[in-house]
């Protein structure tokens, strides 16, 4: 589960995060916005990122445009299994009334001293 000390602020510098940038300029959602959306959807899909749904507090994005860097565990399940041990962007590009959609990609490897091999109990 990403939890707010795993979220890594995504300050990466390409052709997304340029996207991003601009549209975190416009305040109200307007066509000049969802036009960058699309470009965004188009860039995000020729990078190979996959979507899925889910729950803004599990993913702490519940505005369009937003992202984040993280590491997945190598114990991960669900929509982000195929990234265990890799560090990924995910990118909110949709939202609905009790879910938003995402999309991830990975961006790197999760450097060695940061991997979690296990869940831990509290």
């Amino acid at each position: 589960m990403i939890t707010p000390n795993t979220i890594i602020e995504d300050n990466l510098d390409d052709d997304i995060s340029k996207i991003l940038i601009e549209m975190s300029r416009i305040q109200t959602w307007n066509g000049a916005k969802a036009d960058l959306r699309d470009k965004l959807v188009k860039l995000l899909n020729k990078h190979r990122y996959i979507e899925f749904q889910g729950a803004p507090e599990k993913y702490y994005m519940p505005h369009v445009g937003q992202s984040i860097l993280y590491d997945v565990p190598l114990y991960r399940q669900g929509h982000l299994k195929k990234y265990r041990g890799k560090r990924v962007r995910i990118v909110c590009i949709g939202s609905g009334r009790f879910k938003r959609t995402y999309m991830a990609g990975a961006v790197g490897k999760t450097p060695s001293e940061l991997i979690i091999r296990t869940l831990e109990q509290t």
